[in-house]
């Protein structure tokens, strides 16, 4: 026989008496679909499930979204809401789903994001940034953060050595900031699948701001070069051997002070009336083996491939002449012009 419901036809009190009779809360049930319905269904031939769940409701046998939460759920939903994620709430309130948790938080109040915190992509807005260049700007003040300890560190000893710090040695840090972005997880936002891979990404209030403040007053690799006019790889080695750096990439991008580029190129930057080895080369005459030469026997200079040289006329005259006054020198250009001659 199919059970079809009677709409609009009243319930009459004999149905009512049967629905109390079976359908009356048990202890430990939660869920307003837990009632006895193969007992319901001979009890109530002519009406359907649905029926059957909405006139529950009617009578007040089943609360409408569940059983009540407890003080004590309560309690715990509020202290932790905002400090662990989904699935500790799930494992701290067994019979609870997260939709049901969820709910409760919105209902009490309770903030999506913790205080202190916003998203990222809020962030990103803000600052008019797209989410690939706020990661970058993130991963960027990650690794200057290093840089600022050490910094930190130094003046740590400067200030031992000055008789600044008291004689047991401690020294608080907790007022320095080394620049990082603090980065967590947004674990208690709604979502139907209940571990789900990927959640929000929540920063630090106003911390990308700083972040980038600091981002854009630096000098990547391609603005130094081009400020200077030399080429990238070229400024990149330098710069890497000045910041004593072991793994020396010659394709890394580094991002520094302005300050800091000019102290790392400096030997590398054109000074007023300087030439390059082959400019002083063809104001001699003479080839640029032999100036390097000379400069590498004579006057100490580390005149490697691809590298410009920035010396002055009177610093190569002087070297280049007791170059060329030398007799073994002498000997071998003497007879390199009788060879040329025959």
């Amino acid at each position: 026989m199919s059970r079809r419901n009677l709409i609009g036809e009243p319930w009459t009190d004999a149905e009512d008496d049967a629905l109390r009779r079976l359908a009356r809360p048990r202890p430990r049930q939660r869920s307003r679909h837990c009632l006895p319905w193969p007992k319901l269904f001979v009890a109530l031939p002519r009406r359907s499930k649905s029926a059957i769940v909405q006139r529950c409701r009617e009578l007040g046998l089943r609360p409408r979204s569940g059983s009540a939460w407890t003080d004590e759920e309560t309690r715990l939903l509020a202290a932790r809401w905002s400090e662990v994620g989904q699935r500790t709430l799930l494992d701290a309130l067994p019979g609870r789903s997260w939709i049901a948790i969820h709910a409760r938080a919105m209902a009490l109040g309770l903030p999506t994001i913790p205080q202190g915190w916003e998203s990222l992509k809020a962030a990103c807005v803000r600052c008019g940034l797209d989410r690939e260049t706020g990661l970058n700007v993130i991963r960027w003040a990650e690794r200057q953060a290093e840089i600022v300890r050490a910094l930190q560190g130094w003046a740590h000893a400067i200030a031992a050595r000055c008789g600044l710090i008291d004689a047991s040695g401690r020294w608080d840090q907790s007022g320095w900031e080394d620049g990082r972005v603090e980065v967590c997880a947004h674990t208690t936002s709604l979502s139907s699948i209940r571990y789900p891979s990927r959640r929000w990404q929540l920063v630090a209030e106003l911390a990308l701001d700083d972040a980038l403040t600091r981002y854009q007053s630096w000098e990547s690799t391609a603005q130094a070069a081009h400020r200077f006019g030399l080429p990238v790889s070229l400024v990149t080695r330098n710069a890497k051997r000045w910041l004593n750096d072991p793994t020396r990439r010659k394709h890394s991008q580094l991002r520094m002070p302005a300050s800091w580029w000019d102290d790392a190129c400096a030997h590398l930057r054109r000074r007023p009336g300087a030439r390059t080895i082959r400019e002083h080369a063809e104001r001699l005459g003479v080839g640029r083996c032999v100036v390097e030469r000379a400069l590498q026997m004579l006057g100490g200079y580390q005149t490697r491939s691809g590298r410009r040289a920035n010396l002055l006329d009177s610093e190569v005259d002087p070297i280049v002449r007791a170059y060329l006054s030398r007799p073994d020198v002498i000997r071998c250009r003497a007879g390199r012009a009788r060879r040329a001659a025959a």
